[in-house]
C-alpha cells in the first residue's frame, strides 16, 4: 500500500512549484466548468516500475500517453459535457491493472454557472477488490496481496471500500470528519 500511495501522490503531482494536496483513494476531485480548456500535468515518480498515463472520461480523445519513469507531460483538453466522469491510468494491461490499485479518480464538469448550493457535499468513490495470495514484486513478502486478473475479468471480487478503506466514511480517525448529515440537509 505504501508503494501505491507514494505513486498516487507522484502520480497526481504537478510542475514544480505548484502545490500537491495527499495521496488519496480515489484520487483528487476535480472541479472545472462546462466549456473550460483543462491543463492535467503527469509526473511518473522515477521511482515507478512502468509508464502511466491518464485517461479522462469527460473529453473526447482526453488521454495522456505514456509517460516513462521521471518524465513529466501535460495533457489539455475542453469540458464540452457537464457531468460527473471517471479518469484513471489505463496503461499496459487490462484496464483493472492500475484501477484496482487506487489510480482512478472523478473530475466534474459543472454546467455553466455552476451547480445549485448544498448545505453538504461528499466524494465517495467505490473499489473492488480481486485478491490473491501474495505479491508478484515481493515474492520475500508472505502476508500480501495482489490482483487476481481472472476474477477482475470475471468481475468477482472479494470485497468493496469506499474512499479506500472499509471505514473511510464513518471513522474520523481515517480521513477526518465522518460523513453524518442532518435532517433538513440538502447534499450532493
Amino acid at each position: 500500500i505504501a508503494g501505491t500511495l507514494k505513486f498516487i501522490l507522484n502520480r497526481f503531482a504537478e510542475k514544480k512549484g505548484d502545490v500537491v494536496g495527499p495521496a488519496t483513494v480515489p484520487g483528487p476531485m476535480i472541479r472545472v466548468m462546462e466549456g473550460d480548456t483543462v491543463v492535467v500535468n503527469l509526473t511518473n515518480d522515477l521511482d515507478s516500475a512502468e509508464p502511466h498515463n491518464l485517461d479522462f472520461h469527460a473529453g473526447i480523445g482526453a488521454m495522456l500517453m505514456d509517460v516513462e519513469p521521471g518524465e513529466t507531460a501535460s495533457l489539455k483538453f475542453k469540458a464540452m459535457r457537464e457531468g460527473a466522469y471517471i479518469y484513471h491510468c489505463g496503461a499496459m494491461g487490462m484496464p483493472w491493472d492500475h484501477v484496482s490499485h487506487g489510480m482512478y479518480g472523478l473530475i466534474m464538469v459543472e454546467p455553466r454557472g455552476g451547480l445549485p448550493k448544498v448545505d453538504k457535499e461528499f466524494y465517495i468513490g467505490q473499489s473492488e477488490w480481486y485478491l490473491k495470495p501474495g505479491i508478484q514484486e515481493a515474492p520475500d513478502i508472505e502476508d500480501g496481496y495482489d490482483l487476481d486478473a481472472n476474477k477482475a475479468m470475471s468481475e468477482h471480487p472479494d470485497c468493496f471500500t469506499f474512499n479506500g478503506h472499509t471505514k473511510a466514511l464513518f471513522d474520523p480517525s481515517i480521513y477526518g470528519d465522518a460523513i453524518t448529515v442532518d435532517r433538513r440537509d440538502t447534499v450532493r
